[in-house]
């Protein structure tokens, strides 16, 4: 054979390759664009599904906030109210005493169906405080709902 047809063959032999290996780079690239399309439309899912959480983590976390609120405010009402009621107790016990000192500065005369026994009970409830522990579970403190309210709760005279 000539060096013509030695060459021809060789650059057809050449040519064939380089065609093969184009084919093979040009699916190899295809694969990847398709690869890559399947990876942005689930980045896009990804970032939907994120777009979501945060929405609903933001609505809760706003509920939230209001619900503090406003446990915050009942909190502070029930302080305002507790105060009130202790204001309320300590004049109610100012009176009591007030009215239990007048009493006690009016001799008490026995009549002659009255008892020793009856003036130890005025001389006892006259000693009786509102904050005592037979009106409050612990001081300043109302009692517990299970527990018996106090003006339910029988006072014996045998102690």
């Amino acid at each position: 054979m000539n060096l013509c047809g030695k060459s021809t063959a060789t650059d057809a032999k050449k040519l064939q390759d380089l065609s093969c290996e184009v084919r093979r780079k040009e699916e190899w690239l295809q694969e990847e664009r398709m690869e890559r399309e399947k990876i942005e439309v689930e980045l896009g899912r990804e970032r939907d599904c994120t777009r979501v959480l945060q929405s609903d983590s933001k609505r809760e976390l706003q509920e939230l906030k209001v619900g503090l609120r406003a446990a915050q405010k009942e909190r502070e009402e029930q302080q305002a109210e507790k105060q009130e009621l202790l204001i309320h107790i300590l004049q109610l016990e100012q009176r009591w005493e007030v009215e239990t000192e007048s009493k006690e500065e009016v001799p008490i005369s026995l009549s002659p169906g009255s008892s020793s026994e009856d003036e130890e009970n005025v001389s006892s409830a006259s000693s009786r405080s509102i904050l005592s522990p037979l009106f409050l579970s612990t001081p300043l403190e109302r009692p517990h709902r299970a527990e018996t309210p106090v003006a339910e709760t029988p006072v014996s005279d045998t102690q």
